[in-house]
């Protein structure tokens, strides 16, 4: 549900006159039921032989439309991919800040995932 909207107005003044706003718009935000996107943990452990991780995106609030955020991924001691091949040494095929990794919630899903391709390397890290 979105922005509501209602008017109170003043009329019909005793003992006093009217000044010039005498109308005014209310909107009623209904915080508690906007849509909230959140990975379902802080942490996730990973073999790297798994091929991928699926990492679990929980949807709150209201459901009744299509939203989404961009997934992406950020190279610590693990190193990513450039965002159009996979090179040598790479851990994990990056995901970029663009709408192309968006995981996207339709109206009534309350559940998606987080997928990064993991890469099985020979080298003992």
């Amino acid at each position: 549900e979105g922005v509501e909207s209602f008017g109170v107005e003043l009329s019909m003044p005793a003992y006093a006159l009217l000044g010039k706003t005498v109308q005014a718009t209310v909107n009623i935000n209904d915080t508690e039921d906007e849509p909230t996107v959140e990975f379902v943990q802080k942490m996730y452990h990973v073999n790297e032989s798994a091929g991928y991780l699926f990492a679990p995106v929980k949807r709150t609030g209201d459901a009744s439309a299509t939203v989404s955020a961009v997934c992406y991924t950020t190279a610590r001691t693990a190193q990513g991919s450039s965002l159009n091949r996979l090179e040598s040494g790479s851990d994990f095929r990056t995901r970029g800040m663009t709408d192309n990794f968006r995981v996207i919630f339709p109206p009534g899903v309350t559940t998606s995932t987080c997928d990064v391709k993991l890469v099985d390397d020979s080298e003992y890290e």
